[in-house]
């Protein structure tokens, strides 16, 4: 339980920094990909032929502040940021998706265009993209601590800094030996195997 916290804290800053690559990958593929190809050779990227680029580069841009401040922050990312890079995300992959479904929005026969990796990579991307931040959401859902202040994970038995013991929640009592944190209906201590049949609630 003692190194529980720091794993939290390594894999919201590990998932973060997945975020900000995943955040370049897409761009690349917005605006270093080929997405449309003419028969006649023309290539188009999206920054060329996608009407709505501009919003995506404004989603990926605001997914990759939540990121980066998740590298900086780890589990005292605020959990409303956490938030606002999964909707960011979401949007993003879902405007992704209806685009590669969609026939490419280029006037003048579009069925000549043939649809490029550029499509499909940022898709990919986007998914990665909304999978991490949900991990960052996830691990960054932190409460402070009411005598040092500092963050701490919202379900944590003990604050890692200053060894503040949480009252336990409904259905849960704490051992009069160690503690620990114990069902209702306990008889013995799991943590420390003390009878708990004597003990007062």
């Amino acid at each position: 339980m003692i190194y529980f916290p720091r794993v939290k804290a390594a894999t919201a800053r590990i998932a973060s920094l997945v975020m900000l690559v995943a955040a370049g990958a897409v761009v690349f593929a917005l605006l270093g990909l080929t997405w449309y190809e003419h028969t006649r050779g023309t290539k188009r990227s999206a920054w060329e032929a996608v009407p709505e680029v501009g919003v995506d580069l404004a989603l990926v841009g605001a997914a990759a502040t939540v990121a980066f401040l998740g590298v900086a922050l780890g589990v005292r990312l605020p959990r409303v940021l956490a938030l606002l890079g999964v909707v960011a995300a979401l949007a993003l992959t879902a405007m992704l998706a209806y685009r590669l479904g969609e026939q490419p929005p280029l006037p003048n026969a579009p069925d000549s265009y043939s649809r490029e990796a550029g499509p499909l990579t940022a898709l990919v991307a986007a998914a990665v993209l909304l999978a991490v931040s949900l991990v960052v959401a996830v691990f960054t859902s932190a409460t402070t601590c009411p005598d040092c202040a500092e963050r701490i994970p919202r379900r944590a038995d003990r604050c890692p800094h200053c060894g503040h013991l949480s009252t336990p929640p409904r259905g849960w009592k704490r051992c009069s030996n160690c503690r620990g944190s114990v069902r209702q209906q306990a008889r013995i201590c799991k943590h420390c195997r003390h009878d708990l049949t004597s003990q007062t609630l």
